[in-house]
């Protein structure tokens, strides 16, 4: 028997993207597969495949601007084969940001889900650094949306273009209070969501991402201390903070261990990690893009992950992957990370973010580690991920069913 009739529209899918786009694949497919009639709307020209979902491409969506985004988005809501669409179904559910289409899709008599695995509503950018306020002003707002795209993006087109598209965000604050439900990711996550708009605190629920689909790996740890960073180059990521942790560990010459570094490095970056592994003789493996099945393997060497990301990020996919793989996370205190790890003993090793004597106290206790010390923190914090993701499948179901 079938059950409601769902429309999707999200501006790109898996593969495209990053964790939202793969949660939003993993959701999908949980739904098609307990008899959900879906039918995706996306720019994504090769949207990954799920049996029993539709698919529409169209050239009105991609991953542009808010300005641009907003454009072309309400030239969809035109169209007659998608006011079609929404006539046919019975949910209407946005996992990323075409929020202007929320009204429409109340006016045809859909039940609206919109799920914020960022900050999208309540930050110009969908970022909330660490070290801003949970509220902001619009002046504070703007500043930080200035910060954001010189610091991000080092785009001067992007920063003069910032009042017209945080115009649009203002817009968008407003549209999405008509939602009938709002999914947040982590508990933290819905209390900076809540703060910022109090008038949609009574339709947010918290429900965490499905697992990702990953095979158990056995630890064949490594003789020596290895740390594993798999944020490239990002600076919100955090590679800054790594770079200064590493000169910090090398001017002190603090203990000797090894580190594989994944991801997308500029040419610059490559030529600084260099200079640092000359000076200090840090063996730092610079691995770049590499296959999943090589992922898996420097998970299984690795004796813990890095993770120095400076923003709350609200179910960081790193982290969890992390744990399926039975190593240990070294991550800031901030977003979802604690409510992750809470009640194992990998939460000893937070660090309260952006203190580089707390991340490095980190490395060095895991330095000091033996393997069957590491590899039963790996067992348990594994079996914990996976039973506190276990109710994850009933509450999406729960939550879709009208």
């Amino acid at each position: 028997m079938f059950k409601n009739k769902i429309l999707v529209v999200s501006e790109i899918f898996y593969p495209e993207g990053g964790g939202a786009e793969y949660a939003t694949y993993l959701i999908l497919k949980l739904l098609a597969e307990a008899g959900f009639r879906i039918t995706m709307v996306t720019g994504t020209k090769k949207p990954a495949h799920i049996e029993g979902v539709r698919y529409y491409v169209t050239d009105l969506l991609g991953n542009w601007n808010r300005v641009k985004r907003f454009m072309y988005v309400s030239m969809l809501s035109r169209q007659r084969w998608f006011l079609k669409l929404l006539r046919d179904h019975d949910i209407f559910y946005i996992p990323l940001m075409a929020y202007p289409l929320i009204s429409l899709a109340k006016k045809y008599g859909l039940k609206t889900i919109v799920h914020i695995h960022n900050y999208v509503p309540v930050r110009y950018h969908g970022v909330k650094y660490y070290f801003e306020k949970d509220v902001l002003g619009v002046l504070e707002g703007m500043k930080m949306g200035v910060f954001h795209e010189v610091y991000v993006h080092n785009s001067v087109a992007r920063t003069l273009a910032l009042p017209i598209s945080y115009a649009v965000f203002m817009l968008s604050r407003e549209w999405i209070k008509d939602a009938d439900k709002l999914i947040c990711v982590s508990r933290r996550q819905a209390q900076i969501i809540a703060k910022n708009l109090p008038d949609v605190t009574k339709n947010i629920r918290v429900i965490y991402n499905p697992l990702p689909e990953i095979s158990n790996v056995e630890k064949r740890l490594d003789e020596g201390p290895t740390f594993l960073y798999v944020g490239g180059g990002s600076y919100i990521k955090g590679y800054h903070i790594l770079v200064k942790m590493l000169k910090m560990l090398g001017e002190r010459n603090a203990f000797k261990a090894k580190f594989m570094l994944t991801n997308i490095y500029s040419k610059r970056q490559q030529e600084e990690l260099t200079k640092l592994k000359k000076k200090y003789r840090i063996d730092i493996e610079i691995l770049g893009r590499i296959s999943y099945e090589e992922l898996l393997k420097a998970y299984s060497k690795a004796w813990a992950l890095l993770f120095p990301s400076i923003w709350e990020e609200p179910l960081p996919y790193a982290i969890i992957e992390s744990m399926l793989l039975k190593t240990i996370p070294i991550a800031p205190r901030a977003g979802g990370i604690p409510e992750i790890v809470n009640g194992t003993k990998a939460e000893s090793f937070l660090f309260e973010p952006g203190n580089l004597n707390s991340f490095a106290d980190a490395l060095k206790r895991i330095a000091e580690m033996d393997s069957p010390e590491l590899i039963e923190i790996g067992e348990e914090i594994r079996y914990h991920i996976i039973k506190k993701f276990s109710n994850t499948k009933n509450e999406l179901l729960e939550i879709f069913d009208l």
